[in-house]
């Protein structure tokens, strides 16, 4: 699948001088987390996807490209932690989501592969304490602005009230 080359295109990258005119490391890592968010709701809407050879290949390939960047990773976790530092402007609390979720399906697509040690060590408990805490009064997204496949688990979209039951 295109996607599927496209994110891993984005940690070869990384790990090579990216080519002449495109952003640095750290906006690639970006990049790549924003297809992983994409990915993982074709997953939740589509399981069979699961089962395709060009998945099994997309988990495998970037795997082994992620296991030298972990450094890179746990940057994305940071950078989403800082972002409540400053005040909360315009859709930052829908970023905030889309970052957390990209991190827990980064997880869930990990399972099985070189990389999923690594994954089940990021440690998002820093993250959730300051969603749980900011999402007082920042939360409440308005249902429209939940993209469909967001599975129940991913509590910080409908907080602070509960997910729908599945």
């Amino acid at each position: 699948m295109e996607q599927f080359d496209r994110a891993v295109q984005f940690l070869e990258w990384i790990r090579q001088p990216p080519p002449q005119g495109t952003v640095g490391e750290r906006s690639l890592m970006e990049q790549f987390m924003t297809a992983i968010f994409d990915i993982g709701l074709q997953l939740q809407r589509d399981p069979a996807l699961r089962e395709t050879a060009a998945f099994r290949d997309f988990a495998r390939r970037s795997a082994e490209l992620l296991v030298p960047l972990v450094p890179w990773v746990k940057l994305f976790l940071h950078d989403t932690e800082n972002v409540f530092v400053l005040a909360f402007q315009h859709d930052e609390w829908l970023e905030v989501c889309r970052r957390r979720s990209a991190l827990e399906f980064l997880v869930d697509i990990s399972e099985g592969t070189s990389f999923e040690i690594y994954a089940k060590t990021l440690d998002t408990l820093k993250l959730d304490a300051l969603i749980a805490d900011v999402g007082e009064r920042e939360g409440y997204l308005a249902a429209n602005l939940i993209p469909t496949g967001i599975p129940p688990e991913h509590w910080w979209w409908w907080y602070p009230n509960s997910p729908p039951e599945e």
